[in-house]
């Protein structure tokens, strides 16, 4: 039987920390591997056309790690309420996107230099949402995502025919 809906099991915890360790170390010495990051971004983005949020309950390994490991960590303190809202969400993925784009066209001789870039992302990322995991509940990341905002967004379009 199938463990639906309670976490994402120990298989899956463990190819998120390998997939994410593979581009958190390997992209320190290749930056290019860190173009791994805007393609996992696209599937996500992607995956909205199947299901909303698709990504995150299938395939995201930050939720994946924080599933798993921040439950052992947390001190389920309470995420603001302003986290928590549409807004933040839709602020932080428009200023990762401006962010992002600006740095590809910037970089866009040396393309290993946006890899660079998405690669201390991933970084960053993963170390406020440990951050957070600690403060608040384990996958309190998951409320401020910004691609978990791309993927509502993309989703929201969709349902409303735009």
């Amino acid at each position: 039987m199938r463990n639906r809906g309670r976490g994402y099991g120990l298989g899956r915890t463990l190819g998120a920390v390998l997939l994410s360790g593979a581009v958190i170390v390997g992209g320190f010495f290749q930056p290019l591997i860190g173009l791994a990051v805007p393609a996992l971004a696209i599937v996500a983005a992607a995956g909205s056309l199947v299901r909303k949020r698709w990504f995150c309950s299938t395939a995201c390994p930050r939720a994946a790690i924080l599933g798993g490991f921040g439950r052992r960590v947390s001190r389920y303190g309470k995420l603001p309420a302003f986290m928590r809202t549409d807004r933040v969400r839709t602020a932080l993925c428009g200023l990762l996107l401006v962010c992002s784009i600006g740095q590809t066209a910037r970089n866009w001789d040396a393309i290993g230099g946006a890899g660079r870039f998405f690669w201390l992302v991933c970084v960053l990322s993963l170390v406020v949402a440990l951050a957070m995991a600690y403060f608040f509940s384990p996958r309190s990341w998951c409320a401020v995502c910004p691609v978990g905002a791309l993927q509502d967004n993309v989703a929201r379009r969709i349902d409303s025919g735009a």
